[in-house]
């Protein structure tokens, strides 16, 4: 087996590096900056303490334009609002980085065994590679900015890691189930369907649409405005260059540097056309090579393609990336293939660059245009993921 924990090592040597130089420029020129655009502490999570204070007292959440998510996460961190608004931050701090490395652990364990007896090097590996991903959530900026915002996606993240830890140890039906929780609180997740399909997995498909169905049947009326509000609210085509790694963004940036002016809702309405191309032939791939990618390695393959859509998508979603970094050290420790080695390192490059502290690096150097590494880090992950799954050539 070979040295696996390299590829992690070097993921997380990079952003450590990179937040390193930046606080080397800002000794330099004595110009401290905030790594965030700065508004107020957790003003996702104050959207969703007023959404749930909301729905207690009979009011409907979708009046507001700022609350775009569906109602069970409101519902979920309701009993926050028992709490000052100070307390409930704190409780709130404890559970994102306490589900944060769960989901690190989830993911090794899902891939690594820890219990079983192995040689030391083997050990020495995992230890190492956990370690780094952990550095990695350290120093990530999507994480950063999950953790002061307080969005919902913490759990989001943790219920959808869950689902592949029980896949992966033959719990189909918990499998189903925490993939419905999460698509109860965030809607990006149900792409999720798809491999799920392809492996014929029943029991998690029924356990997952069970799920949602009791979940929207407490309260059908939110799930209505939900939807209605989904239909007719300005944000759902909401677009911006920064904070923002959609598949819109990458184009745009793509137009950009290529000089051509292209009308916003135009460049939305082409990354749907592509999305929609590109998740055929990922999907196809994944069917063709079923038998050698698995039913967890094909979720994590397609986590890049829920993350590009719709125009905005918010940097903070790339966290679910962070784990997969544990899948491709499996995929790079069982396979000595040239062509594999390369796709390993070119889809964990990708999501490293998804991590890059931008916010920091637009401050010191005034260059807009540095928001585009972290959509062009999703799209190239994608597109090794395209050819990863064409080539895989043995059971994982």
């Amino acid at each position: 087996m070979r040295n696996f924990c390299v590829l992690a090592l070097i993921a997380a040597f990079v952003p450590i590096l990179t937040f390193a130089g930046l606080n080397f420029v800002q000794l330099a020129r004595q110009n401290a900056v905030f790594p965030l655009n700065k508004f107020y502490y957790r003003m996702d999570y104050l959207d969703f303490r007023i959404a749930g204070d909301k729905i207690f007292e009979g009011k409907n959440i979708y009046t507001d334009r700022r609350y775009v998510a569906p109602p069970a996460g409101a519902v979920i961190l309701a009993p926050l609002s028992l709490l000052s608004f100070k307390n409930a931050s704190c409780a709130l701090s404890a559970f994102i980085l306490l589900s944060a490395l769960a989901v690190i652990f989830m993911a090794a364990g899902s891939f690594f065994d820890f219990i079983k007896p192995h040689d030391a090097i083997y050990r020495q590996n995992l230890y190492i590679a956990v370690a780094s991903v952990v550095f990695i959530f350290a120093f990530s900026y999507p994480f950063y900015f999950l953790f002061e915002r307080g969005n919902i996606d913490w759990m989001v993240l943790l219920f959808f890691w869950a689902g592949i830890f029980a896949l992966r140890k033959k719990y189909d039906i918990p499998a189903g189930t925490l993939f419905g929780l999460s698509v109860c609180l965030k809607v990006y997740p149900a792409i999720v369907i798809i491999p799920l399909f392809i492996y014929k997995k029943w029991k998690s498909v029924t356990s997952l649409a069970i799920t949602v169905i009791l979940v929207a049947a407490i309260k059908p009326s939110l799930w209505h405005s939900y939807f209605q509000a989904l239909l007719t609210n300005a944000r759902t085509e909401y677009f911006r260059p920064d904070e923002n790694i959609s598949l819109a963004n990458t184009l745009f940036y793509v137009f950009k540097f290529c000089g051509a002016n292209i009308n916003e809702n135009r460049i939305i309405t082409v990354s749907y056309i592509l999305f929609l191309i590109l998740l055929a032939v990922i999907s196809i791939y994944i069917y063709k090579k079923k038998e050698f990618i698995g039913i967890a390695g094909s979720i994590i393959l397609i986590i890049p393609y829920f993350l590009m859509l719709p125009g905005t998508a918010y940097a903070y979603e790339a966290v679910f990336l962070i784990p997969a970094i544990l899948y491709y050290c499996y995929v790079y420790a069982n396979s000595v293939r040239y062509d594999i080695t390369v796709l390993c390192y070119i889809a964990v490059t990708g999501i490293v660059m998804t991590q890059t502290q931008v916010i920091m690096m637009e401050k010191l150097s005034g260059l807009t245009w540095v928001h585009c590494i972290c959509p062009f880090g999703v799209v190239l992950t994608a597109a090794a993921n395209i050819f990863l799954s064409g080539r895989l050539h043995k059971d994982l």
